[in-house]
């Protein structure tokens, strides 16, 4: 299995996500391709509150985007946009405490 290591920052978070193109393969019409994504420093994203996140998914949902980067970067504006709890936790994280 290849995997390959892409850096990027999303709204001043630093991201590595592990990609492996092939993850399991079954028959011609079936891949299976994953990543893990880190964030910098464990910091919350829209998609983990931990800033790790294991995700499976069909090879063939990478069509109609760039590459990897173009789909990670989807998921994470998608959700940062719907995601009521995300919401709350950037709000949270611009705002100073004295706690």
């Amino acid at each position: 299995m290849t995997v390959q290591i892409i850096k990027k920052s999303w709204n001043g978070i630093n991201i590595e996500i592990h990609y492996a193109r092939i993850y399991f393969k079954l028959g011609k019409d079936y891949t299976l391709s994953h990543i893990d994504l880190y964030s910098e420093c464990e910091r919350p994203l829209p998609i983990t509150e931990t800033g790790y996140r294991s995700h499976f998914f069909e090879a063939r949902e990478l069509e109609g985007y760039k590459d990897i980067w173009a789909y990670v970067l989807a998921w994470l504006n998608h959700e940062a946009e719907n995601n009521k709890d995300w919401k709350i936790v950037r709000a949270k994280s611009t705002q100073l405490s004295l706690f």
